[in-house]
């Protein structure tokens, strides 16, 4: 009984996290237009939690970042963006963008 009312839970978190995730995504986007760095700073760094490995996210992120004035942080997730598509080009998987 615990292993499957644990995977429903797991299952619900999952869940919750695909219906906010387009909510978040939006307001990071509406947030970066408006050139509101710290908001999406922390709307991607909120998804980058759940995603560590979208490109997409990593590379507004270190956008931010830049903005922000934080070169070693934009640098670090430029980085892991660089290495994440490599990997998947090795791989022969899509980007995700």
């Amino acid at each position: 009984m615990f292993v499957s009312t644990a995977f429903a839970n797991d299952e619900a978190k999952i869940e919750d996290w695909t219906s906010r995730r387009r909510e978040v995504s939006e307001k990071a986007t509406r947030a970066f237009a408006a050139k509101d760095w710290q908001e999406a700073h922390h709307l991607y760094s909120k998804i980058l939690e759940k995603e560590p490995d979208n490109p997409l996210i990593l590379a507004n992120l270190g956008a931010v970042e830049y903005q922000l004035g934080d070169l070693k942080a934009c640098y670090h997730h430029l980085e892991r963006r660089s290495h994440r598509l490599k990997r998947d080009v090795r791989h022969g998987l899509s980007s995700g963008e």
